[in-house]
């Protein structure tokens, strides 16, 4: 018994820290919603549909600029995301959100902490994508967490374009198997949910495939890594259409293996809010392409650049973990 005291003693505070974190994530994003007054988050669409769903309404003909539940776009997301927001359907949508930021940077810090402390890619809570993750209230840090969890391979569900990309970098059968069950529930329950969901994505502008903007093409060169999942991850990002924001870029620090990378990461991506914001647009779709051109040159070929100089081997430990290859900073 005595043989087990560290393995508790770590286990002990890898809680602690994940809980200190989620709490202080859940408080930041609560004071950010309070500053933004009546402006809702991403979360609510899901959070709407799901209370929706189990009162028996069609989300996908409520939800939106001109229907009885207002918002500025129609609902576009699979019923599986709605079904996964059930359970905090029972608070506000302001405790809601809070509670979905802050487990979500809980999960991903105990997974990012599954082997050592001293990961680099924790330097991830400190960049901006991870700041605006919480201010609209994304999926990215559960998304993330799954690679290593396979129990959250529901959350796959909920986002499942993006997810391949994933899966593809960290594939495992029963994050694969949870979320084709998670999702024959939903249709089971409501069978006519995929009709509508395609129906509403058929109306989307703003998504597009990173590797379809200006110097996007130049990342299909992580193929030539394809034995490395963080190589595969950076590829699958790279040809699925997705919102050109830099929340979706925080699944990129699991490319990071040393502290030098995790600080270029960092910096790259803490500018690009000034630069994306710093001319005048006409249009919200406007603001997305902008921010989609540099991505690609501040983030995206950064990254590729790190994945380039490593071998393509596959790393020597789990890849499910997905913290191959990792070397950590002394200390």
């Amino acid at each position: 018994m005595a043989s087990l005291n560290p393995f508790r003693h770590r286990a002990a505070r890898r809680l602690a820290a994940a809980a200190l974190v989620g709490m202080a994530f859940a408080a930041y994003e609560d004071a950010f919603r309070a500053r933004r007054g009546s402006q809702p988050s991403d979360f609510v669409q899901p959070w709407s549909a799901g209370r929706l769903l189990m009162e028996g309404r069609d989300p996908y003909r409520e939800i939106g600029p001109d229907g009885p539940v207002h918002h500025q776009f129609r609902f576009i997301w699979p019923a599986t995301a709605a079904v996964a927001a059930m359970p905090f359907g029972i608070v506000s949508s302001r405790m809601a959100d809070a509670l979905f930021v802050g487990i979500g940077a809980a999960l991903l810090l105990w997974a990012l902490t599954q082997k050592t402390f001293r990961n680099p890619q924790l330097l991830v809570f400190a960049a901006f994508p991870m700041t605006v993750t919480a201010q609209t209230v994304q999926w990215s840090t559960w998304l993330t967490a799954a690679t290593v969890f396979p129990l959250l391979g529901f959350v796959y569900a909920c986002k499942p374009s993006v997810a391949l990309a994933y899966w593809a970098a960290y594939p495992n059968v029963r994050a694969l198997l949870i979320a084709a069950g998670f999702t024959a529930v939903t249709l089971v329950l409501w069978p006519w949910w995929p009709r509508e969901w395609l129906a509403q994505l058929s109306t989307v502008t703003h998504m597009s495939a990173p590797v379809t903007r200006w110097g996007g093409p130049l990342l299909l060169l992580s193929a030539l890594r394809w034995r490395r999942p963080e190589a595969r991850l950076l590829l699958g990002l790279s040809c699925i259409p997705q919102t050109p924001v830099i929340y979706e870029a925080l699944p990129l620090f699991l490319i990071v293996t040393t502290v030098e990378e995790g600080v270029v990461l960092l910096i790259v991506t803490m500018l690009l809010g000034p630069i994306v914001n710093s001319g005048p647009l006409r249009s919200y779709n406007d603001w997305m392409s902008m921010s989609g051109f540099w991505m690609i040159w501040l983030v995206y070929l950064p990254c590729l650049v790190m994945v380039l100089r490593r071998p393509n081997v596959a790393p020597a430990d789990d890849p499910r973990v997905g913290q191959g290859g990792l070397r950590t900073w002394r200390g």
